[in-house]
């Protein structure tokens, strides 16, 4: 890439003392049940995933609040054999994400803070819990900076807050002609 991409993605992030919403976690390990889990016999394992905190800062501090909700943060080039897209599809995706109209995904650039060198897919539809003890005093973290923060929690709260209407709800107005 060149300087000026690198220096335009290089904005998006922060180095920070402070667990923030943003936060980029590094192979954070979570627990999730097994598909062969039953509800007589729970089967859990743990997965080391890249993370990007949603809790709001403001709620981080707060010592009543021991969880953190967080999401998935996917390379690009892994999320598209996962999706199993075709060229097509994918080109399609490609431009949701550019325009962030995703409702389920947002992309942010690579984080060479972290040594993330892909694009990055932030998947809403993947969501962990993930203990405050076991990630605090881990030194220095690192962050989206303002406004992308806001932005994260935008696209999530777009997410969360969507209505699922049937598509298109009101198909007929395309043969709708006003009487004369």
């Amino acid at each position: 890439m060149d300087e000026d991409v690198d220096a335009k993605h290089a904005a998006w992030y922060e180095k920070s003392a402070e667990l923030l919403q943003g936060t980029i976690l590094r192979s954070a390990r979570v627990f999730e049940e097994a598909d062969e889990s039953t509800p007589d016999n729970l089967i859990v394992r743990p997965d080391d995933l890249d993370l990007i905190v949603l809790t709001q800062s403001c709620d981080i501090v707060n010592d009543s609040m021991p969880r953190l909700l967080t999401a998935e943060v996917q390379n690009y080039r892994d999320t598209i054999p996962r999706r199993n897209l075709s060229k097509k599809a994918e080109a399609s995706f490609r431009k949701t994400l550019i325009r962030n109209n995703g409702l389920s995904d947002m992309l942010i650039p690579p984080c060479m803070l972290l040594n993330l060198n892909d694009y990055l897919v932030v998947n809403f539809r993947e969501l962990h819990i993930v203990r405050k003890d076991r990630i605090e005093n881990l030194g220095e973290y690192v962050s989206l900076t303002s406004p992308y923060r806001e932005h994260l929690s935008q696209a999530f709260a777009t997410h969360v807050m969507r209505v699922g209407l049937p598509t298109p709800p009101l198909h007929e107005f395309e043969r709708y002609e006003i009487p004369v």
